[in-house]
């Protein structure tokens, strides 16, 4: 049975085995294996998870970058008609149905039989994308193409 502090960490890295083992890794060379000195640092994207989470980020499609900066601006997960009311109606159905197929096999969503969402470090790591990536607050225009780029901090809003 898992402690406290461990599930936690699984919580929030979602049980991806090759993330878990950067951390278990970065925990048992830094802090003597303990648990809660890591989680003291407040650091829980690690240099190394970052490049991995960047390498699947870039191969992202359009759609499927769409469908996380939804995702990423909701605090809870969302059902299939919510999602598609907030995707561009040029986005067929078809189309929106395989990137969410997409980026559940790449582990980059969670989906139950009605919802998605996005695992606490995903949601992390995609605010920080995100925010750094783009020059526009956050709008959306269901006629447009994509979606404008969101922004999720003060520093990358439009004063």
């Amino acid at each position: 049975m898992l402690r406290p502090a461990e599930s936690g960490l699984v919580d929030y890295y979602g049980g991806n085995p090759l993330i878990l083992s950067i951390v278990a890794a970065t925990i048992q060379r830094l802090f003597d294996g303990s648990i809660t000195d890591f989680l003291r640092q407040n650091t829980m994207i690690l240099d190394e998870i970052r490049e991995v989470l960047d390498r699947q980020f870039e191969s992202l499609s359009a759609i499927e970058k769409d469908v996380m900066r939804v995702l990423v601006m909701q605090d809870t997960s969302l059902s299939f008609p919510d999602l598609r009311s907030r995707i561009p109606l040029s986005i067929s159905t078809i189309v929106l149905l395989e990137a969410l197929k997409s980026l559940k096999a790449r582990s980059l969503i969670e989906r139950t039989a009605a919802d998605s969402g996005l695992q606490p470090l995903l949601r992390d790591y995609a605010k920080k994308v995100l925010c750094c990536r783009c020059g526009s607050s956050p709008t959306g225009d269901a006629e447009q193409e994509t979606l404008p780029p969101v922004c999720l901090c003060d520093r990358g809003r439009a004063s």
